[in-house]
């Protein structure tokens, strides 16, 4: 029983930034940690075509991660 319980555990992880990629909008399914602030890893894996240029860029107040409000300026930076 441990053994499927840690292996559904295991699925659930790296299924997190699949589920960002499916609505990059929405500002809480791209931070999968909840920090409240959005890393490289979680932005790429919701915006793989971003660039690391353009992240710092978007990362107004350096922090190396996006807030929010940084982050939908990226959104609204990339939108067609």
């Amino acid at each position: 029983m441990r053994f499927s319980t840690l292996s559904v555990l295991a699925l659930l992880a790296a299924s997190i930034p699949v589920l960002a990629q499916d609505n990059p909008n929405d500002f809480a399914a791209v931070d999968t940690d909840a920090s409240g602030a959005i890393s490289w890893a979680e932005v790429i894996a919701a915006l793989p075509s971003l660039t690391e240029e353009a992240f710092a860029a978007a990362d107004e107040d350096e922090s190396g991660e996006l807030s929010e409000d940084e982050y939908l300026k990226v959104l609204a930076s990339v939108a067609p």
